[in-house]
């Protein structure tokens, strides 16, 4: 449901989120019911179809990290939503940039940085929508000292969402194998969010939680 999702959003069509609240309220109750059976389903790296998959896996944690910050239920499913749906821009930038296997130029880095506004723009016109979900996708690459960047979607309820999509994104990226490089160790994934934090460029609080 999550592919079809992608590939209705890369062909123009509407998008139902329906299905998609629909696999998020699952994942809820087998996280209820076995926490780690979830989270190390997140661990299956495929080498193919890698937005399917980091979809899926920024879902899982974002729901995770909810349910440990005490969210209620539906705050922790609108999070499952917006991290399986926070990279759909995605299907809008052009193959050849996206699969780029060297450095990106400085035109095709600002294409790719446009994944945010265009999947942000496509999510709100779509009914049913969390608004939680809007945040992660609006502000996912937002970073804490400013050098990222994000939409400001206006929501101050679920702010904390905002640097939260963003460590999340950045770990599963990093410990996700690309064509350009290999994986990173989870270890190696973390001691980089650490050094982040105290940047400044990720929440400390956060990262700490």
């Amino acid at each position: 449901m999550v592919a079809n999702a992608l590939e209705d959003a890369r062909l123009g069509r509407h998008l139902t989120i329906k299905p998609i609240h629909e696999i998020a309220q699952r994942m809820m109750s087998s996280l209820l019911n076995n926490d780690d059976a979830l989270l190390n389903f997140s661990l299956i790296k495929r080498r193919s179809d890698y937005l399917f998959q980091h979809s899926v896996n920024v879902g899982i944690f974002m729901m995770a990290m909810a349910q440990s910050l005490g969210y209620e239920e539906n705050v922790v499913v609108g999070a499952g939503v917006g991290g399986m749906m926070h990279d759909v821009g995605m299907v809008r930038i052009p193959e050849n940039i996206y699969n780029k296997t060297s450095k990106l130029s400085d035109y095709e880095l600002r294409q790719v940085q446009k994944h945010v506004e265009l999947g942000y723009r496509l999510l709100v016109r779509t009914p049913g929508i969390p608004e939680v979900a809007l945040v992660i996708a609006g502000t996912h690459h937002s970073r804490q000292d400013g050098s990222g960047y994000s939409l400001n979607t206006h929501q101050d309820t679920f702010s904390q969402f905002q640097p939260l999509s963003a460590i999340v994104d950045i770990y599963d990226a990093m410990t996700s194998p690309r064509p350009y490089r290999r994986a990173w160790a989870a270890t190696s994934a973390l001691k980089k969010i650490h050094d982040m934090s105290k940047k400044r460029q990720l929440d400390p609080a956060l990262v700490h939680t």
